[in-house]
């Protein structure tokens, strides 16, 4: 019986969850966060960029 009230209630969160995911997402304010964290890695990507950079213009000056 416990196995069959759980499939219920686990059919019916994924049914909510792909019906109202905009209207979730709206309420918890989650959009907001995924724009500062595909804005945190970005900057990190162009950190490691400029990192690798400078590394590899320090290893060509010491080469010399």
């Amino acid at each position: 019986m416990f196995k069959y009230i759980f499939l219920v209630i686990l059919t019916a969160g994924i049914y909510i969850g792909f019906n109202y995911q905009d209207q979730i997402e709206d309420i918890l304010d989650l959009r907001d966060m995924e724009e500062v964290q595909d804005s945190l890695e970005d900057f990190s990507e162009v950190l490691s960029d400029g990192t690798d950079s400078l590394t590899s213009k320090f290893n060509e000056l010491t080469d010399k």
